[in-house]
């Protein structure tokens, strides 16, 4: 991301995400908390989790010491708070996918496949933004994020499993529900994506919340 496009909330999550990294204590915690906190603010949708997602490792390539080790270790904790933060927000989805087809009851099948496959597609989403931050870094840090990269391509990643979990469910729920024929789809029903995204966010913000609270605790 250029200077150009920050926002106000892309340089607050990269400045939490560089604090949290430059205490090195609680990694993990701190980067879940701070994800699920940014994305509950936004519609969630692919390319608002994608953004963040971003931010998140742009902070900890800033707050990382020149350290290899530390490098690491840091950057390991970093990816696992994130992709705790990916699976709680694939978790809302679900969620938000089950209401709004409950309320909405002439949302077509291509509607329904549109929102399963962008829930599908965030372990790849993943990955691929940590493949971005390997090959815009150098040294230590681009072998650290190649290696996480790997890992998690060999051994399944927190998202993954949400995933496969809610997406099953999901089309074996849903599945026949949906009508073959867009043709009599209401307004609301066109928008079956757009409520979605906003009624994840909704569900999100719950789990910020427990997390801000839990903290506190």
């Amino acid at each position: 991301m250029s200077d150009q496009e920050k926002t106000p909330e892309s340089e607050q999550v990269q400045e939490s995400v560089q604090e949290a990294v430059g205490k090195n204590e609680g990694i993990s915690e701190a980067v879940r908390k701070i994800t699920v906190d940014a994305l509950s603010k936004k519609h969630l949708d692919t390319e608002s989790i994608r953004s963040t997602a971003r931010d998140v490792l742009e902070g900890a390539k800033m707050g990382a010491v020149n350290d290899g080790g530390k490098v690491k270790a840091a950057f390991q904790q970093v990816t696992e708070g994130l992709d705790e933060a990916l699976a709680q927000s694939a978790e809302a989805s679900k969620l938000a996918i089950e209401e709004t087809a409950g309320r909405i009851q002439d949302f077509s099948k291509t509607d329904l496949k549109r929102v399963l496959d962008e829930l599908s597609g965030l372990e790849d989403l993943f990955i691929e933004t940590i493949s971005e931050a390997a090959r815009s870094s150098q040294g230590v840090a681009s072998e650290t994020f190649n290696d996480l990269v790997n890992h998690a391509k060999n051994n399944g990643t927190a998202v993954g499993k949400r995933i496969a979990s809610d997406v099953s469910v999901l089309r074996e729920k849903l599945g026949q529900a949906g009508k073959e024929q867009a043709s009599e789809i209401t307004d609301a029903a066109r928008s079956f994506s757009a409520n979605v995204a906003s009624a994840a966010s909704g569900f999100l913000a719950g789990i910020a919340e427990t997390l801000q609270e839990s903290g506190k605790k």
